[in-house]
């Protein structure tokens, strides 16, 4: 097999991938740190050679079967183990757990003027049906919807709740706080606690919603192999809860006739446990909206609807680590009140009293900022992002996104190696990616990622499958992307990030005209600043970052277009007289 690299690319196109380099364009922020040997010289017990190269030999040279990871899980956590304690990495695994618990314990208690769960025999008295998707040939839970003529608020109390809102909006003196991520134009929330604080008989409605028909809807739907826990063991509370107002009219306002951005949040996982979304008013009041969830989207779905309560009062209810969005309200005016549960385990000898899932949420969540506070050198961060999504995955081993951390954290250590690949640090981070695969099979980031780790190999191995991965990946990502789009969601830069890394694949192949063909399915960015309200508005960091990706991907498309066209006249110029 030949290990040549595939022909230098022009200095232009190397210029703007350095550039792009610098942009989150890679899903996860890749990096290219300063390299060290310092790794290499401790961990030469594992073999050189990469498996993968070897299946495909076996395969022989035109296979496109489907690569697949070398070890099982147990085995790859394992050789995962050996890289850290190899390592020697000042990091010690108990008083990282520690802060975690003390965190998730703090936030436990931030809602405390609401009630926490003081009986768990509290019987279930709201009917609800689980719904499910079809997910790789099998039936996968996303959610449960209360059902029947029982809703968790009536109307006099859906008024209360609504009503007090209203007067926090309406006045900005009156001191509401928010934890709320989210904020955009036409979106409003107030918090529940804050409410109950100013008024007795909302505190009276919020204790007795949660003690008699949350709490115990919870428990009754969710068991321990939902929650990775022992629900008898659990005591539930409040982490966050907000009533929150998507206002279209407002979204839309000052955009062109022809232009409808909505109200709405990006995809996202919440924390906490479960997420309790209720229906405030009618869905008469407004268009579009609802709830969609990532494991919804498909490459074979054009555009799964969202979710939504059957009506007001009713709710619908999730795991809060299902990756989902507030579709785009695109008319009229939604209102929900959202609680977010938690837990405290309750046994003296609980090894944590935080849940196993909410854990694991917050070593993948901090990982990244707690490595670039404690280390400078990039090796020794990638290794400190390693242990925490090592320690993520050990929580919950079916969190596919604590996988595809774990993958580009393990990416990220590799390319800080500056000796050759003697440690197999890279095939670890392809299984973890390809493992992932299996348990989010709908993340359009991962794709994206596994685009870019395949693409790197086919630089370094020129092997065909390699290259006909990585264009699968990528393509399988756009799509992903694009459907969540059409479904009302805000996928944020993801799109075009995938779009951008395709064609940078191709046209440092030289493969310029399809790599042109790529990058002319990126959004317009006359269309995408018209949706953030013109090019005299000031935009925000992230948009801003989203609008270099667009500029980048029009120049790149615009270079390949001329190459393409140049290279073409060249040929023809130079094909004999008899095959023009």
């Amino acid at each position: 097999k030949s290990s040549s690299l595939p022909q230098k690319s022009p200095a232009s196109v190397k210029k703007m991938r350095r550039r792009c380099s610098a942009l989150p364009v890679l899903g996860l922020l890749l990096q290219h740190p300063t390299l060290s040997h310092a790794f290499a010289a401790t961990s030469s017990t594992w073999t050189p050679n990469n498996p993968y190269l070897d299946q495909l030999q076996e395969a022989g040279d035109h296979s496109t079967s489907a690569i697949q990871p070398i070890r099982n899980p147990n085995e790859l956590l394992s050789s995962i183990d050996d890289v850290l304690l190899q390592s020697k990495l000042p990091l010690d695994r108990s008083e990282i757990l520690k802060r975690i618990d003390a965190d998730q314990a703090r936030d436990a208690t931030a809602c405390s003027s609401l009630s926490a769960e003081v009986d768990p025999s509290t019987p279930n008295v709201i009917k609800y049906e689980w719904i499910h998707v079809q997910r790789e040939g099998r039936q996968h839970p996303i959610a449960i919807r209360t059902m029947g003529t029982n809703p968790l608020l009536d109307a006099p109390s859906i008024q209360r709740i609504r009503s007090a809102a209203e007067r926090q909006w309406n006045d900005p003196s009156s001191g509401g706080t928010s934890r709320f991520t989210y904020q955009r134009k036409g979106n409003y929330e107030a918090h529940l606690d804050d409410l109950a604080r100013e008024d007795s008989v909302m505190q009276v409605i919020a204790d007795e919603l949660l003690r008699n028909k949350v709490y115990p809807l919870i428990r009754d739907a969710f068991d321990s192999s939902d929650l990775n826990d022992d629900v008898e063991s659990l005591r539930f509370c409040v982490y966050d809860s907000l009533i929150i107002r998507y206002n279209a009219t407002e979204a839309n306002s000052g955009m062109g006739p022809d232009i409808v951005v909505g109200a709405g949040q990006p995809l996202h996982r919440d924390l906490g446990l479960v997420s309790v979304n209720i229906m405030l008013n009618s869905d008469e009041d407004f268009f579009g909206g609802g709830t969609a969830f990532e494991n919804q989207f498909s490459d074979n779905v054009d555009s799964p609807a969202p979710l939504k309560p059957v009506g007001p009062g009713h709710a619908l209810s999730h795991l809060s680590s299902e990756r989902h969005a507030g579709a785009r309200t695109t008319k009229g005016v939604r209102d929900i009140l959202v609680m977010f549960i938690t837990a405290t385990n309750t046994p003296p000898s609980a090894q944590s009293s935080a849940p196993r899932l909410e854990r694991c949420a917050r070593l993948k969540a901090t990982a990244r900022g707690e490595s670039s506070s404690r280390f400078e050198n990039a090796m020794d961060a990638a290794l400190c992002r390693v242990a925490y999504q090592r320690l993520a995955v050990g929580d919950i081993p079916g969190d596919g996104e604590a996988w595809h951390y774990l993958g580009m954290a393990l990416r990220d250590y590799h390319l800080a190696q500056a000796s050759d690949d003697v440690s197999g640090v890279e095939q670890l981070s392809l299984d973890c990616l390809f493992h992932a695969a299996k348990l989010t099979p709908c993340d359009g980031r991962l794709y994206n990622n596994l685009g870019i780790s395949l693409g790197q190999l086919y630089m370094q191995r020129n092997h065909q499958t390699f290259f006909e991965q990585a264009r699968q990946c990528y393509e399988k990502s756009a799509l992903l992307h694009r459907v969540g789009q059409v479904s009302g969601c805000d996928i944020g830069h993801e799109y075009d990030a995938s779009i951008l890394n395709h064609g940078l694949f191709l046209a440092n192949l030289d493969r310029f005209a399809e790599a042109a063909d790529v990058l002319a399915r990126a959004t317009d960015i006359t269309d995408f600043l018209e949706t953030k309200g013109g090019s005299s508005r000031v935009l925000t960091e992230t948009e801003e970052s989203h609008l270099r990706i667009l500029q980048d991907a029009d120049g790149l498309r615009r270079f390949c277009e001329a190459t393409s066209t140049s290279k073409e006249i060249h040929c023809r110029i130079n094909l004999p007289l008899d095959r023009m």
